[in-house]
This record gives C-alpha cells, sequence and structure tokens, in this order.
C-alpha cells in the first residue's frame, strides 16, 4: 500500500491541492548531487532539490519529488541545459540514462576520446588509408571517394566491394605465333631463341634477329651447281626458257607464251603455230606434227570449240529399257462396224512400264528407233474393204497399211464360221511421249469379231521394243 501521509501534499507546494490552506513553504534542499530513489525519507512531495555537483549542467539542476510510495522516492527534473536525446543514421533515438549519461563508443575501425566538452572520434591506426601511394606519386581521396582510372592498353571497372583491373584487348599479346606452333610467355618472360644458320639479341625493347656465319653458299642442279656472290644467286633461263623474279618468287616460263606449243624430236627444239578451234596436233611418219581437225566417219558427228572436241554417235544403243508384248485375254464379240483400235488387255512382259492395258496403246518413254509387230483373227466380216494398221504419233506420225488384203482370199472355215489372220509390222522413228498402237477395220457399215485364242496359243498379240537411242 502507498504510504498515504508521506504522499500526502502540502499548501505551499507546487502539487498543492487547489483551496487548500498552506501549511508551511515547499521543502527546499541543495547537494552536490543528483537525488535518488533512496531520498525519501524525510522529504515530502512537492520538495524540491538542487544539484549543485560538479558534473552538473552549467546554472544547475532542478528535481522535484513527485510521489514516495513504498519507500521509493520518484524525482522529476525540472530544468536542464543539458542533451536529452541523441538522433542517429540508424537504429532508435538515443536518449540520456538515469545518471543523465550517452555513452558514445567508437565501432568498427573507430575510437572515441572525450576531454571536457570535446568529442573527439577517430580512426584506428592503419584500418583506413587516407592516402594511396602508386608507383609513381600518390593519390588522396576527396569527398571520401578515389578514382582508379585505366592507362594506356588497361581498364578498370567496379562492381559491388570490388574493383577489376584488365588489359584491354588485342593490346597486349598472350599468344606468339610462329611458322610452326605458338608460344606463350611465362612468368611475364617470352624467350626468343634463334635456330640453324641465325642469332637473337636484345638491347632495350628491342630483339634482333641476324644470320650466322652458317649461310647457303651452293645450288646444286640437274648439272654443275652454282655459289652465291654477295647473296646473290641468278637464276637464268635457257633456250625457248625464261625465268623472272617478284618478291619472293621466282618464276620459268616457256619462251613467246601463247604463239604456240614447244616440242622435241631428234633434230632438236622447234615450234608449232597457234591452233583454231577443236585442232589437236597430229603427227606425221618423218614429218613435223600440225594442228588438224578430227574427221567424222559413219554415223559419227565432231563438234570442235574452244578448248574442247566433241565426239558422239547419231545412233547408240539404249540406254532405256522399253520391250513389251500384249495380247486380248478374251474375244471381242461385235466389233465395229469400221477401224477399231484392238484393247490388248493382258501382258506377257512389259520392261520398262510402258504400255497401257486399259487402252492399248504404247507411250515411247525416249527418243528412237522402235519395231512394232502385231497379228489379229478376225471372224464373221462382211466386207473385203479390210486392213490393218500400226499407228503412231507425234513429228514422224505414219500409218503402215501393207497388210491390206482380201480376207476372202485367205479365210478358212472353223466350225462353220469363215476366219482369217493379218499380220502387221514396222519400224518408227519416236520421240519420247509418242503413241504407237494396233488398228483393224473391215466395212464400214457390218460388225464382226476378234478372237484371242487360246492361252497357249495366242491368236491376237501386239509387241514392240526399243532399237536405237539417240
Amino acid at each position: 500500500m502507498a504510504d498515504k501521509k508521506e504522499s500526502r501534499r502540502t499548501g505551499l507546494g507546487p502539487f498543492s491541492y487547489m483551496g487548500v490552506e498552506p501549511s508551511a513553504p515547499s521543502q527546499f534542499f541543495s547537494a552536490d548531487r543528483a537525488p535518488t530513489t533512496d531520498d525519501y525519507a524525510n522529504h515530502n512531495v512537492g520538495a524540491i532539490w538542487l544539484d549543485l555537483s560538479p558534473v552538473a549542467p552549467v546554472n544547475a539542476m532542478y528535481w522535484c519529488l513527485i510521489q514516495k510510495d513504498n519507500n521509493i522516492a520518484t524525482w522529476l527534473k525540472l530544468g536542464t541545459t543539458g542533451i536529452k536525446e541523441v538522433t542517429a543514421d540508424s537504429g532508435i533515438t538515443v536518449v540520456p540514462d538515469g545518471a543523465e549519461n550517452i555513452n558514445m563508443p567508437g565501432g568498427t575501425n573507430l575510437t572515441t576520446v572525450g576531454s571536457t566538452n570535446t568529442l573527439t572520434i577517430n580512426t584506428d591506426l592503419d584500418t583506413v588509408a587516407d592516402t594511396y601511394t602508386t608507383d609513381s606519386g600518390n593519390a588522396t581521396p576527396s569527398g571520401g571517394e578515389l578514382n582508379v582510372s585505366g592507362g594506356a592498353s588497361v581498364a578498370t571497372s567496379g562492381a559491388g566491394d570490388t574493383v577489376t583491373v584488365a588489359i584491354d584487348g588485342d593490346t597486349i599479346a598472350e599468344d606468339f605465333i610462329t611458322d610452326s606452333g605458338t608460344a606463350n610467355p611465362s612468368g611475364g618472360v617470352l624467350n626468343i631463341l634463334s635456330g640453324f644458320g641465325a642469332a637473337t639479341s636484345a638491347a632495350g625493347k628491342t630483339v634482333t634477329i641476324a644470320q650466322t656465319g652458317v649461310t647457303i653458299d651452293t645450288f646444286e642442279t640437274d648439272s654443275g651447281n652454282a655459289t652465291p656472290v654477295n647473296g646473290i644467286v641468278e637464276m637464268l633461263g635457257g633456250n625457248n626458257i625464261d625465268t623472272s623474279g617478284a618478291g619472293d618468287t621466282v618464276t620459268i616460263d616457256t619462251h613467246n607464251l601463247g604463239e604456240g606449243v614447244v616440242t622435241s624430236d631428234g633434230a632438236g627444239v622447234f615450234s608449232v603455230p597457234v591452233s583454231e578451234d577443236g585442232q589437236l596436233i597430229i603427227g606425221a611418219t618423218g614429218g613435223v606434227v600440225q594442228w588438224k581437225p578430227l574427221t567424222a566417219g559413219a554415223g559419227i558427228t565432231i563438234t570442235n570449240a574452244a578448248n574442247s572436241v566433241t565426239i558422239s554417235s547419231i545412233l547408240s544403243s539404249p540406254t532405256s529399257i522399253s520391250n513389251f508384248k500384249a495380247y486380248l485375254s478374251a474375244d471381242i464379240i461385235d466389233a465395229g462396224p469400221g477401224l477399231q483400235t484392238i484393247e490388248f488387255d493382258q501382258t506377257l512382259w512389259d520392261l520398262g512400264s510402258t504400255f497401257n492395258t486399259s487402252t492399248g496403246v504404247f507411250v515411247a518413254p525416249v527418243r528412237g528407233i522402235y519395231y512394232f509387230v502385231g497379228n489379229v483373227l478376225i471372224s464373221r466380216w462382211s466386207s473385203n474393204n479390210t486392213g490393218t494398221w500400226i499407228q503412231t504419233t507425234g513429228v514422224y506420225q505414219q500409218t503402215n497399211q501393207q497388210c491390206n488384203i482380201n480376207l476372202n482370199a485367205i479365210a478358212y472355215i472353223d466350225g462353220g464360221v469363215r476366219k482369217a489372220s493379218s499380220i502387221s509390222g514396222t519400224t518408227a522413228l519416236l520421240d519420247a511421249g509418242d503413241t504407237a498402237y494396233f488398228r483393224a477395220g473391215y466395212g464400214t457399215t457390218s460388225k464382226f469379231d476378234f478372237i484371242a485364242g487360246a492361252s497357249n496359243d495366242l491368236q491376237t498379240w501386239f509387241t514392240g521394243c526399243l532399237l536405237a537411242e539417240f
């Protein structure tokens, strides 16, 4: 419980109750120290305390007792000219402790020193540099900043707490390429050594490569040898030969280049005049070689052009495959009247896939000479106006009618039915894509039959092949 008696307020005290008559003036004390929580005895609430201690601020410091419950005194500071709080760059605001002290210790690489009314903040010795010494001269930070700049062939860059110093690309060699292989410096040193007949020396920033006493002193040829004079060997031409030099190159060439060719026989060296397009050098027994064109023989063509001769045959053996034999697998009853294309619906073979069994038409795969032959067995015709054809299309279109014969003359009776067989054959010049087919026609009004024959005795068929390709 609070000591109500001790905590009562007097009428003259600054914290007295309104309307209370003062019984005595406020208590007043002075001492060379500040009051504490133990200063409650013999002090009433409202008492004034003057701190006259040497550490007190100028004009002293006043305290007022505002509570003394449970033998604990609570004093309120009434006035001061000292520091009340300190605000830092980061963290919370710093306020004095009960003894009105604010400690100001140093941090990393910093120390603080107090003297009278002065607080000194110093960096620890050798922890933060204020001067940077280089190979030549030194630099001092300005405004807390020190520029680290590159120089000739050197660049600097910064990121985070790192400064990178690098060599600019292509300014200092890392590899040294020789005629064979490469060399890399080791420990900043590159050895430049000589080889056979040479010596190297260095002075200042110069490396000198010089010839030693070992030199090439003889050049062997097909016959004899040559020795340099003052380091020079002359390379002269001979009969119909010229030499020339440019830079590090010696060129050896025939004399009068472009005026002909040079040939040799037992009598020596001589020239042949310039040729014409398509001519070749052709020799003659006991005579002089000459430029002459080739002569074409039968079935051969020769085409002359600049630096070329083309020899070709008018006809050549086929390089494409085209060979077929088609037949009629079943009788065609009541064909006609008039001219009919026989639609051979089956093949014994069709090398090259050139015959169409749906239409009975052959299609030439390449330009060439083709041979065709076909046969048909006819029955029940009523007119002598008859014939068989092998028809072709294209630029060289032709119709073969050499079998336009009187069927009555060759007819025979088979089971009471008159029949006749007719065959046609021809050669034809066809371009690729031209066609050939077998046709038969008997009268203009009557109909007739095409007889297929048995499988082992074909009566109506058509065959052809490629003879020559060109």
